[in-house]
């Protein structure tokens, strides 16, 4: 059987944690490696003693998309930020690394919700961001050869820095890096062909995206951190050119970023409202609805595991997604259940289970936040975001509800 696995195609959760451990052994030579095969990561402790814990999430989509072969070079890359290190290094010659990343916040959560879970709270802080657009968020991070690592508010604080000053030098840094000559002309849009991560971090450079010579405002969409897609706003062919781009680029990425077309407005990044497409618009709905059930599933599994640790008894409702065959239409939805502690993630629907009736009431979010507070007020340091809920309505307000429900379900 052993000589079989070598051979096969499919490469194994358990297997693939089990080569980033050996890959680590020979890289870093950590005093121990810890696998958590149920929210898949490892907790290191380096040889000077500092815990690193690495989600294997990316990195295991990453290598079971190339051969065999080039698995360790996968993995190798992952682990590269293991043993970057500057002990030397001046104050400048750091700041000169600063560099801004535009991210999906889910990602740096998952790092708070995993140091919560392993005991490593407190130790460096949480990253500094700042809202883009679309849900997106700017972080800061520190450039090296291998890897990125993110720059906590702490950290800024020991430089003497604030947020604002942070930011403005790693734009600085960024804008350095950046040559017009590397937004690759196609008729009437622009691709990035810069290749070195910070490319979807160039819709930060304004004053880079209006030399782009394109008809109306710009319009850009960054479906994974490596692609930067510019047109102009009354560039029908443009526009449907740039979102089938992303639409494939989001169904074939490990590590996606966004859909959303954005149109350069008074010098903000707003959501476009022209037309795209009938089908790249499914395609890029869809493939946004499947991201927040990956993205609430690996939540669900971690906030559990916590949960668990800390003996709390919280019921952790999973985010559900259907598309009606006959309209397209996609339905987020989750479900509270009368006498449940939940914690709720935002859905379109919210689904209210109540034995007593017998019944099962189907909300639309807006009119069920109207008449349950929680639902204003999302738990601290959770993205995407869950609601804590704990009285059900009482029947006054059920009533209410009852009346606004889209669907009444019988028991």
């Amino acid at each position: 059987m052993r000589i079989l696995d070598r051979f096969r195609r499919t490469l194994s959760k358990d297997d693939f944690a089990a080569l980033v451990i050996r890959r680590a052994e020979i890289i870093a030579q950590p005093v121990s490696a810890r696998y958590d095969a149920e929210v898949f990561q490892i907790d290191f402790e380096l040889a000077d003693g500092q815990p690193w814990l690495m989600s294997l999430h990316n990195a295991f989509k990453d290598a079971s998309a190339v051969p065999p072969k080039q698995r360790n070079d996968i993995v190798d890359k992952y682990l590269a930020s293991m043993t970057d290190d500057h002990p030397d290094e001046c104050a400048e010659d750091t700041l000169a690394r600063l560099m801004p990343v535009i991210r999906d916040p889910a990602m740096f959560a998952w790092g708070l919700l995993s140091a919560r879970l392993s005991g490593r709270t407190g130790t460096g802080g949480g990253p500094c961001l700042r809202p883009f657009a679309d849900n997106l968020s700017v972080a800061l991070v520190l450039d090296s050869e291998h890897a990125t690592t993110t720059v906590s508010l702490k950290t800024l604080i020991s430089w003497g820095l604030d947020a604002e000053a942070a930011l403005a030098r790693a734009l600085t840094n960024l804008r350095d890096r950046t040559s017009d000559a590397g937004m690759d002309r196609h008729g009437g849009i622009w691709i990035s062909t810069w290749n070195d991560v910070y490319d979807a971090s160039r819709m930060l450079l304004t004053d880079m995206i209006h030399r782009l010579p394109v008809h109306g405002e710009p319009v850009a969409v960054i479906p994974c951190r490596d692609k930067l897609l510019v047109t102009g706003s009354l560039d029908d062919e443009g526009v449907a050119l740039i979102a089938t781009l992303a639409a494939g680029i989001l169904e074939e990425e490990t590590r996606p970023l966004s859909g959303q077309l954005l149109v350069l407005r008074d010098g903000t990044w707003i959501p476009f409202q022209g037309n795209v497409p009938t089908e790249t618009a499914r395609r890029l709905n869809v493939a946004r609805y499947k991201r927040l059930i990956g993205t609430y599933d690996d939540q669900k599994t971690l906030l559990e595991k916590v949960y668990e640790k800390e003996a709390a008894d919280v019921f952790v409702a999973t985010y559900h997604a259907v598309e009606q065959t006959d309209t397209g239409r996609i339905t987020g939805s989750a479900q509270w259940t009368r006498d449940v502690l939940t914690l709720l993630p935002r859905c379109d629907e919210l689904w209210l289970f109540c034995d007593r009736r017998k019944e099962v009431l189907e909300i639309g979010w807006d009119d069920a936040i109207a008449h349950i507070p929680e639902l204003a007020t999302p738990v601290d340091d959770l993205d995407p975001p869950r609601f804590r809920l704990t009285d059900f309505p009482d029947d006054a307000t059920y009533d209410a509800l009852k009346r606004r429900a889209v669907r009444i379900r019988a028991l």
